[in-house]
């Protein structure tokens, strides 16, 4: 189908510049040829990023996360000498979150969007909580599923350095958010990609900011039910931490 479009087009300028004089001719023809050339450039660069999107997120599973019913995890976090956990359920199909702070609280339950949510400020406090912690664990669905985000990828270093980690990706994500919306609007996240298509690495930016504001490691990857899901992220200089426990999905 290519071919025969080219040689139509490279058909029709050559019949018409018969008309005109030989060097008017030959500047239309290229301008033509080389306006054809970059589209299909452009086409090529396009699926060149959805291919890497796709092949991340297919590789932790988001083609099988519409059948999960239950999602069970403890977030863990270190920062410096001081450490917490939240505990967390997720329904994802009747958008219910359940959350405790530790193993002797009380539960916590909220239907994501419902009226009593709404009205309610603690629900709105404690989702912000669910959402961050939900991000560490999922984002590389997050990549796929968040609409209104621009999404770039580009050829990775061979070697990339951050402080003691080491990582050897083959290309990084950028994953802009709006100026408007969400709890954190703004915000970029640059992912570090391995061959494979699982994440190794990745950088927080605030706001957009040039500076990343933290950088972690994606390691300890498990299998979950059908998702593959990285459970320990380690930060430059090992004073910040974050793991997961208890991760169950049904």
């Amino acid at each position: 189908m290519l071919l025969s479009v080219s040689t139509h087009l490279w058909g029709w300028w050559i019949l018409w510049g018969t008309k005109q004089k030989g060097d008017h001719v030959m500047r239309n023809i290229l301008y033509v040829a080389l306006l054809f050339v970059g589209s299909l450039s452009w086409m090529t660069d396009v699926r060149a990023e959805q291919d890497v999107v796709q092949r991340v997120a297919k590789w932790y599973g988001v083609g099988t996360f519409g059948s999960v019913q239950r999602l069970s995890y403890t977030f863990h976090v270190q920062k410096g000498t001081k450490q917490g956990q939240r505990t967390w359920v997720w329904e994802p199909q009747l958008h219910r979150v359940s959350f405790r702070s530790g193993p002797k609280q009380p539960w916590f339950r909220y239907v994501r969007g419902s009226e009593a949510f709404k009205s309610s400020p603690q629900a709105q406090k404690i989702d912000r909580w669910f959402i961050n912690d939900q991000y560490w664990l999922l984002f590389p669905f997050h990549v796929v599923w968040d609409k209104g985000t621009q999404v770039t990828t580009e050829v990775a270093p061979k070697t990339v350095t951050w402080g003691t980690h080491t990582f050897q990706p083959t290309h990084i994500i950028s994953v802009r958010y709006p100026n408007q919306g969400g709890y954190t609007p703004g915000d970029l996240y640059k992912l570090y990609v391995s061959k494979e298509g699982a994440l190794v690495a990745w950088s927080y930016h605030r706001g957009g900011s040039v500076k990343p504001t933290r950088q972690t490691t994606w390691e300890k990857h498990i299998r979950a039910g059908s998702l593959r899901l990285s459970t320990l992220h380690r930060g430059v200089g090992g004073a910040f931490r974050i793991w997961f426990s208890g991760v169950s999905v049904e």
